[in-house]
């Protein structure tokens, strides 16, 4: 479990620079660069509480 929680939060972090890159080119709408953002962030930050739970009470 702790290596596919360490596989999201990479994946998640290299779609929000993709996601950046796309907005920077116009390729990608401010609008929905927001709403990607925002669910790539929650992804993130969802998989990195679960991470340090993991190695702080062993669960």
């Amino acid at each position: 479990m702790k290596h596919i929680n360490e596989a999201i939060v990479g994946l998640s972090f290299l779609g929000l620079l993709s996601a950046s890159g796309y907005a920077e080119m116009d390729k990608l709408p401010m609008g929905g660069y927001t709403v990607l953002a925002a669910l790539l962030l929650g992804v993130m930050l969802i998989s990195v509480r679960s991470l340090v739970k993991y190695y702080y009470e062993g669960n």
